[in-house]
C-alpha cells in the first residue's frame, strides 16, 4: 500500500491490482476512490443545471466576514469566477430601491434567525440591468445568528413577462372603460333626443298655431328661436 497526496490536497491509499495497475482505494477521510468519483460526478451535474437554471448558491459567514459564491452566482454579476469579493464590493451592484428593502430584511433576519425572499435589481459589471431572486436562511449556534446562507436567481425574464401581461391587463381595463362609456353615451343620448323630438314637434305645432291666429311677431319671433335652438340640440 502507499500513501500519495493527490491534487486536491488529501492522502490517498494506492495499491497493486490484480493486473499489476495502481489503483486508488482509499482516502483519509474515509472516502474510496469510487465514492470521490460519484461525488464529482454529482457536483459537475449539480453546477450545469445550477448554469441552466440561472441559480446559484452563496453564504456569509458572520463571524469571519467571508463570502463563499457558487459559479453561477458569479456569472449573475457579470464578475469572473474565483474573484476575491467583499460584501462592500458587490452591494455597489444593487439598485439603490432594492438596497434598501434587502438591507432591512438582512437585519431582521439575523436578528430573529428568520429567512426571506426577495427580488432586487442589479446592474452588473459588465452594465446589463438584471433582476435577481435572493433567497436567504440563517445558521444559529447558541441563539447567535453566525451564517446566512441562500440562493441567487436570475428572473429577469420571468420580471419582462409580468410587466407586459400588467401592461396587457392595464390596456384590457382601458379598452373595457372605454367601451363602457360609449354605451353610456349612447344611451343618453337616445334618451335626450326623444324628449327634444318631442318639443321640437310641440313648437312647430304652435308656431304654425300662432301664424293662423295672427299673433304678434314677438311670439312668432320667440318660437322660431326655441325651434332653431332644438334643431341644433
Amino acid at each position: 500500500k502507499l500513501i500519495v497526496c493527490n491534487a486536491l490536497g488529501h492522502n490517498v491509499r494506492r495499491r497493486v491490482g490484480s493486473k499489476g495497475i495502481v489503483e486508488d482505494f482509499e482516502r483519509d477521510d474515509g472516502q474510496s476512490a469510487t465514492e470521490v468519483a460519484a461525488t464529482n460526478h454529482y457536483k459537475k451535474m449539480y453546477d450545469r443545471i445550477s448554469g441552466l437554471a440561472k441559480i446559484g448558491v452563496w453564504e456569509y459567514d458572520l463571524v469571519k466576514e467571508e463570502m463563499t459564491w457558487t459559479d453561477t452566482v458569479y456569472d449573475l454579476f457579470d464578475i469572473p469566477r474565483g474573484t476575491m469579493l467583499q460584501r462592500s464590493d458587490v452591494l455597489k451592484y444593487y439598485d439603490d430601491q432594492s438596497l434598501n428593502e434587502m438591507e432591512q430584511l438582512r437585519s431582521e433576519a439575523i436578528r430573529t434567525g428568520t429567512g426571506f425572499t426577495v427580488d432586487i435589481a442589479i446592474r452588473t459589471a459588465k452594465g446589463s440591468g438584471r433582476y435577481i431572486r435572493l433567497t436567504a436562511d440563517i445558521e444559529q449556534e447558541n441563539g447567535k445568528s453566525v451564517r446566512i446562507f441562500g440562493t441567487k436567481q436570475d428572473v429577469t425574464a420571468e420580471r419582462a413577462t409580468q410587466q407586459k401581461f400588467q401592461f396587457l391587463q392595464n390596456q384590457l381595463g382601458y379598452l373595457a372603460r372605454a367601451s363602457a362609456m360609449e354605451v353610456m353615451a349612447s344611451t343618453l343620448a337616445h334618451k335626450v333626443s326623444q324628449p327634444l323630438a318631442a318639443a321640437t314637434n310641440y313648437l312647430s305645432a304652435a308656431r304654425i298655431t300662432a301664424v293662423r291666429q295672427t299673433a304678434s311677431p314677438q311670439i312668432t319671433h320667440a318660437l322660431d328661436e326655441a325651434l332653431q335652438s332644438t334643431l341644433r340640440a
